[in-house]
C-alpha cells in the first residue's frame, strides 16, 4: 500500500475487549481479525501519518442498554467506563495509538468523531484533508 505519510490517518475502530470472544458482544473470529490488525499496525504503521482509534466509553448511554435488546436500537450492557470490557484487546499495541476518540457516554453513538476525544484537540481531524484507512473486525453485532 502507498501512502502519503504526511496526510494518511489509519483508523482502528471498537478493538476493544466486550467485542472479542468472551465479551458481552463477543464474535466469533473477534481474536483472529484483532490480531490481524495488531499485525498490519506492526508492519505499516509507520506508513501513516497517525494512527488512532474509536472506543465504545459508555458512562449511562439510556435505551442504548437493555436487558432485552433488539441488537438494532438497544444492546446488552458493553464497553462501560472503567471496565475490562472497555478496554483495547491486548493484542493492540496502544503506544501505536496517536489519538482515542470516546465514543456513546451518554448515549448511542455510531461515529467515532461525532464526541471527544482524548486531548481534546477540536480541530483534530478534517476527512475532507486527509485520507483515512479503517481497520476494523465485522462480526454479526456492532453496536
Amino acid at each position: 500500500m502507498t501512502t502519503s505519510r504526511d496526510s494518511s490517518v489509519l483508523v482502528l475502530v471498537n478493538l476493544q475487549n466486550d467485542f472479542l470472544p468472551g465479551g458481552s458482544l463477543g464474535t466469533k473470529m473477534g481474536n483472529v481479525a484483532t490480531s490481524a490488525v495488531a499485525d498490519y499496525v506492526r508492519e505499516h504503521g509507520n506508513d501513516y501519518a497517525y494512527i488512532v482509534a474509536t472506543k465504545d466509553w459508555h458512562i449511562d448511554p439510556g435505551t442504548h442498554f437493555s436487558d432485552n435488546p433488539d441488537f438494532v436500537d438497544s444492546w446488552p450492557p458493553h464497553c462501560v467506563k472503567g471496565t475490562t470490557g472497555a478496554d483495547f484487546g491486548s493484542q493492540i499495541d496502544v503506544s501505536a495509538v496517536d489519538e482515542v476518540f470516546y465514543k456513546g457516554e451518554y448515549e448511542a453513538a455510531y461515529s467515532g468523531f461525532a464526541h471527544h476525544q482524548k486531548s481534546g484537540s477540536s480541530n483534530w481531524y478534517r476527512p475532507s484533508a486527509n485520507p483515512a484507512h479503517l481497520q476494523h473486525f465485522l462480526g454479526v453485532r456492532c453496536p
